[in-house]
């Protein structure tokens, strides 16, 4: 497109040129105004595919509840003593390049103390232990815009400092966040190198 409009402008140029340069003048101008368009139409092209390359998406995960979203979980004290919380996740895209979609999964893991009294239609993304939530991130995340992705959790853990909540994507770019370490053999992360929520009681 930007490409587009400077032809349109330098067109427009060569045409006010044309109808009001003599002669003489004519005949030097054209010979140094192809050089200098063919040297400009390479340049804007390389610029083009260099501005290309270095946009990349960035990701992150975020916690919604209700309508707000916050890198924060807010937990309750429940009747019984314990812990509880119920929210959705959703990805935030804080790069400067759309993500398309199918270009990378995304991945939460739940600690086994933590007990999960409802999540929704989650049986299609949970691994057979329970504690390994994920899938395909299938639709487009443009710059700063939020996805909402995965079911409705609802939680009740009796300590919630000692049992975080880790996350990460494996995309085609690279794996967020940044800290990610993966086994190439196993395919196995440690959690010390995902990323996780902050809590806190409301």
């Amino acid at each position: 497109m930007r490409l587009f409009i400077a032809l349109i402008l330098i067109i427009g140029i060569v045409l006010v040129v044309l109808c009001y340069a003599d002669i003489e003048f004519n005949k030097s101008f054209w010979p140094n105004l192809w050089a200098d368009l063919v040297v400009a139409l390479i340049f804007g092209i390389i610029l083009d595919q260099f501005t290309s390359l270095t946009k990349k998406p960035k990701l992150a995960m975020v916690i919604k509840q209700g309508t707000f979203y916050s890198d924060t979980i807010k937990w309750e004290r429940a009747v019984d003593g314990q812990y509880e919380t119920s929210f959705r996740i959703a990805i935030k895209n804080i790069g400067n390049k759309m993500l398309k979609p199918e270009e990378g999964y995304w991945h939460l893991y739940f600690p086994g103390a933590i007990e999960i009294n409802h999540i929704g239609d989650a049986d299609r993304f949970t691994s057979p232990d329970k504690e390994h939530i994920r899938d395909l991130i299938r639709l487009p995340i443009f710059p700063n815009s939020f996805l909402d992705i995965g079911p409705e959790f609802k939680m009740k853990t009796p300590n919630i400092a000692t049992f975080p909540i880790h996350y990460f994507f494996a995309t085609e770019y690279r794996n967020f966040p940044k800290s990610v370490r993966m086994n190439q053999e196993t395919g196995e992360v440690p959690y010390n190198t995902m990323g996780t929520f902050p809590v806190e009681v409301v």
